[in-house]
């Protein structure tokens, strides 16, 4: 009496088990798609950076240029001049990470003259990746 329980329930439970495996991975399928059809602009790039400090001053700066250098969906590296109130430009290489955060490193002071790299870093929260 207990196998004509066990037998069928013990059979959904598989039968389950493969209807959900097989269904695996559409969800991302459909978050590649998404992402797909809305490319991550270099606008979103711009801003998120815009609220890098100045290394010297501390003030945000008053606007920000971006280029991507990278294939694949977060275009990595990307090429930015941020430029600030107090006149100076600084010029950085940005990596994204997944999760929107960035790191900017391989510094360039532009402005004041003359050109020369320096040892800065900025690092911040979020490009809005879509």
């Amino acid at each position: 009496m207990k196998a004509t329980i066990v037998v069928p329930l013990l059979a959904v439970g598989v039968l389950s088990f493969v209807l959900a495996r097989s269904q695996q991975g559409y969800g991302g399928a459909l978050v590649v798609q998404q992402r797909d059809t809305q490319p991550l602009t270099a606008a979103l790039v711009d801003k998120a950076v815009r609220g890098a400090p100045d290394p010297v001053s501390g003030e945000k700066a008053s606007s920000a240029t971006c280029v991507p250098l990278g294939r694949g969906e977060l275009r990595n590296p990307w090429r930015c001049v941020l430029r600030y109130p107090t006149g100076r430009q600084f010029r950085y290489q940005i990596t994204l990470n997944v999760n929107g955060s960035y790191t900017g490193n391989h510094e360039l002071v532009l402005l004041p003259s003359p050109r020369h790299p320096d040892t800065g870093s900025i690092r911040g929260c979020c490009v809005a990746i879509p």
